[in-house]
């Protein structure tokens, strides 16, 4: 699997700067030198347009990463990470808290992380769907001897109905499935429940990816009515060729060649400031989380954001795709974009980058240990369960 490693700008190299502004209600102004390179927040014809969403929101609540855990040492993610359970075992017993228990050894998590909650406007990597959202990590996947990450059903519907208990969580991000290998199919599949129970009776909205088997259905799919399953497109506004269908759909980037003009960037695990490109559902899932984060910000429940995401969705090339600005009530915020920057976060192809497992994240309350590293693959992979991360050249 071949992967981009995104190294911190130099210094001296002019930041792009975004202020959106309507009357007396302005945007967060960001800093944010990878923000040029983010296509999907703006710029580009699948763009969610977050920057706008900003007038009105910037979702200060807690959403809640069930994956491989996150980079508690990145630069982009400081202040931002609150360490929950891991639940590794098999039969659903959490088998640590803490931070050491959920760090991330994989990258999957921390990507996802950072796509909804990286810090924003602190004039470092990139920005955050929610800038002003925290996120509960909650690990579900170990890597195991041949280098993947793996997990069970058992452990990822104990992951969820936790997450689903702690105070403040109003999201849940689930970007995995099968391709991680954890088997979801199944007569006594305990994850369906464990959605129902978290959306139905905590009133925490589940937002989940819905795959990168293309041509079969998502696992997910029993779950549309109450839960938001997010198929992948990529730049140009397009279901992306590996999405699975789902009731919305996001920017997940497509494409054999990594390219931040095709592939979607996000925060790594090697090192404080590692930076990554992929493409798949699992990324396009934290979009939507994110704009579910703004608009539960702003007051509203679970079945109200839920509905607000498909009732403002954009219906472009056959599929729902998603209009923050749309459904937090900016189009009519007029964003401006300072000039190009100089130089872009730097980009160069890693070396033999490995495959990685992804792990979730955790609530306020406990917090949960770290996961394993990948291996070696000739091709590049959808980000959906295994990850490969290389921290900057």
């Amino acid at each position: 699997m071949r992967m981009i490693a995104l190294r911190t700008a130099r210094a001296g190299v002019l930041a792009a700067a975004l202020m959106v502004a309507t009357g007396t209600t302005s945007a967060l102004a960001t800093n944010d030198p990878g923000l040029s390179q983010q296509w999907a927040l703006t710029g580009a014809p699948s763009s969610i347009h977050a920057p706008e969403a900003w007038c009105n929101g910037q979702g200060g609540v807690l959403v809640a990463d069930i994956d491989s855990g996150a980079n508690f040492s990145h630069e982009d993610l400081q202040g931002k990470l609150i360490p929950g359970n891991a639940y590794l075992g098999g039969n659903g017993d959490i088998t640590g808290s803490g931070e050491a228990a959920v760090t991330d050894d994989n990258g999957h998590g921390s990507m996802t992380t950072g796509i909804m909650s990286a810090v924003t406007d602190n004039g470092k990597g990139i920005a955050g769907v929610a800038p002003a959202s925290q996120a509960l990590i909650v690990k579900v996947l170990k890597q195991d001897s041949s280098g993947e990450a793996t997990g069970t059903a058992n452990d990822v519907a104990a992951g969820i109905r936790w997450a689903a208990d702690q105070p403040g969580v109003k999201v849940i991000n689930l970007s995995l499935g099968p391709d991680v290998h954890v088997p979801l199919s199944g007569l006594t599949n305990p994850v369906p429940p464990a959605i129902h129970y978290a959306v139905g009776t905590r009133h925490v909205m589940v937002v989940a990816a819905a795959g990168n088997q293309s041509g079969q259905s998502s696992d997910y799919k029993s779950e549309t009515d109450e839960a938001l399953v997010v198929g992948a497109t990529n730049h140009d506004g397009y279901k992306a060729s590996y999405s699975q269908p789902g009731n919305i759909y996001a920017p997940g980037g497509d494409g054999d060649q990594p390219s931040d003009k095709t592939w979607v960037i996000s925060t790594g695990s090697k090192s404080s400031t590692a930076y990554l490109m992929g493409a798949g559902t699992s990324l396009a899932a934290p979009q939507v989380a994110g704009t579910v984060a703004l608009l539960m910000g702003n007051g509203m429940s679970a079945a109200q954001a839920r509905q607000r995401v498909l009732d403002t969705a954009v219906s472009r090339n056959g599929v729902r795709q998603l209009d923050a600005a749309a459904a937090l009530g900016s189009s009519g915020c007029a964003a401006s974009q300072a000039p190009p920057p100089s130089g872009h976060l730097n980009t160069a192809p890693t070396k033999k980058t490995t495959v990685a497992p992804k792990t979730p994240a955790a609530s306020p309350p406990p917090p949960p240990p770290p996961s394993p590293s990948p291996e070696p693959s000739p091709t590049p992979s959808r980000l959906f369960g295994v990850v490969p991360d290389e921290g900057p050249d």
